[in-house]
């Protein structure tokens, strides 16, 4: 198990949506849209952070990353449990965001998404635009 693990774990047991981890700063969570840091958790920083990343990316990849200062990746912790990676530079170091992704795809229903929606599927022409903002689930 990688050790980044335990705070993918922390996130889905306090419901929340995204990882936040950044050198110099202890990890955060983003939990209804409010971003607090993980309690009683050090602040991230050196070789031991640079290896925590390392840890669930390809080797290649994670060279590729410390060169450009960026990649992107899915991680499956398991069977149950999808991450959308960003890996990205800041001004103070590595970082990373961890965006968890749904393993079951909400029905129209339970989305309380007005029935003549369904009837998009079967248009023959035209053209259907879904937008939001970023975590409204489109």
């Amino acid at each position: 198990m990688a050790r980044i693990d335990a705070y993918f774990q922390y996130l889905i047991e306090s419901g929340g949506s995204d990882l936040h981890l950044s050198e110099g700063a202890p990890p955060k969570v983003r939990i209804h849209g409010s971003i607090t840091a993980i309690p009683d958790q050090p602040r991230l920083a050196g070789d031991d952070f640079k290896d925590l990343l390392a840890e669930i990316c390809d080797a290649e990849a994670f060279q590729s990353y410390l060169k450009s200062g960026d990649l992107d990746f899915a991680y499956e912790m398991n069977e149950d449990s999808r991450f959308r990676c960003n890996y990205l530079q800041q001004k103070n170091g590595l970082a990373a965001v961890f965006r968890l992704i749904p393993t079951e795809i909400a029905s129209l229903e339970d989305l309380n998404i007005p029935t003549v929606v369904k009837e998009f599927g079967h248009m023959r022409s035209g053209l259907v635009l879904v937008t939001g903002p970023t975590g409204s689930g489109k």
